[in-house]
């Protein structure tokens, strides 16, 4: 019995507890490390002011990690990303890119909304011994309110970044591309500092543009 009870109390903490992560990333098996002389940071959020935030947010971060970096909102106009671009004029914009020095593009962008909810309910029915059938019937009615969307918990926000290199001889390949999920605050500006740093462990751990 005493060993149900710790384990309910470590389910209980670990699921309580919503931590912002990496839960997938994949990198080009041919790159070791990867050093870029200029990045271009880009958010592709149509709401301008949570471009600004995105791409300030990150550019901030990087900087201090030695990386030479410049946002989309200050190099490229906003047409860029309100409008959808032919091939053409994508390619001038990727030539304009290698006139000035740019080798890197790092593109974050948010890929979905995820409902969670919280199981303690249903985990303190593991920590109870003599229980009757109506107990645990209505101790688990939280799950049926669950399947029927009536008790929403909080809100993932999930992240999509990657990193392409734009060096003339690779042709827009991709060096690698991470998905985070961070719990929405309701506010752009918190969800974007616990998403940068994540992003920079990811980059370091994978040798991507910060050298330890």
């Amino acid at each position: 019995m005493k060993k149900i009870i710790l384990l309910g109390i470590l389910l209980l903490f670990n699921i309580s507890c919503v931590s912002n992560k990496l839960v997938q990333q994949y990198k080009n098996p041919d790159i070791g490390f990867f050093h870029a002389n200029k990045v271009l940071i880009i958010s592709l959020n149509t709401n301008t002011e949570s471009r600004q935030i995105t791409e300030n947010s990150i550019e901030k971060a990087l900087k201090n990690q030695g990386v030479f970096v410049e946002k989309s909102i200050d190099f490229l106009n906003t047409p860029f990303i309100k409008k959808e671009i032919s091939k053409t004029e994508f390619q001038k914009i990727e030539d304009d890119l290698l006139k000035n020095d740019f080798d890197a593009i790092l593109v974050t962008k948010i890929i979905g909304r995820q409902k969670r909810y919280h199981t303690t309910s249903l985990l303190y029915q593991y920590m109870k011994s003599n229980q009757t059938f109506e107990e645990y019937y209505y101790g688990n009615q939280y799950n049926y309110m669950i399947e029927k969307g009536k008790k929403e918990d909080y809100v993932i926000l999930v992240f999509e970044t990657s990193l392409y290199c734009i060096c003339p001889d690779k042709e827009r390949e991709l060096i690698w591309k991470g998905q985070f999920e961070i719990k929405d605050q309701d506010n752009m500006e918190k969800n974007i500092n616990k998403l940068k740093k994540q992003l920079i462990n990811s980059l370091k751990n994978n040798d991507l543009l910060i050298e330890h």
